[in-house]
């Protein structure tokens, strides 16, 4: 068995009830992620990769970018927005801004 069906198993598997603490943690990082692509959709950064990914097209609904890029360009996108402006929804130990890059 690969690892990527290990890994396909274990989520499958994996535990469906967590603490209402955990689930307002996720609820609050999604939120904060979406209102940062929001707020950084028009920043030099994301216009940037905008006009990077212009020419790839495809049927992909995203939040920040023009509709009709394909998922990957609309991730960049999304991901690089959602940067842009984003202090606050860090993960620490990591050092990182976990959902800005999960949650696209």
């Amino acid at each position: 068995m690969s690892d990527i069906h290990r890994f396909s198993n274990w989520i499958s598997d994996a535990q469906r009830e967590w603490q209402p603490a955990c689930v307002d943690l996720a609820v609050t990082a999604f939120i904060d992620a979406i209102v940062c692509m929001i707020a950084g959709s028009r920043d030099a950064g994301t216009l940037a990769a905008m006009r990077a990914v212009a020419d790839i097209g495809g049927p992909v609904p995203i939040v920040c970018a023009p509709a009709g890029l394909v998922s990957p360009s609309a991730e960049l996108i999304d991901r690089t927005a959602s940067h842009e402006l984003d202090f606050d929804d860090f993960l620490e130990g990591a050092n990182a801004n976990a959902s800005a890059v999960l949650v696209p």
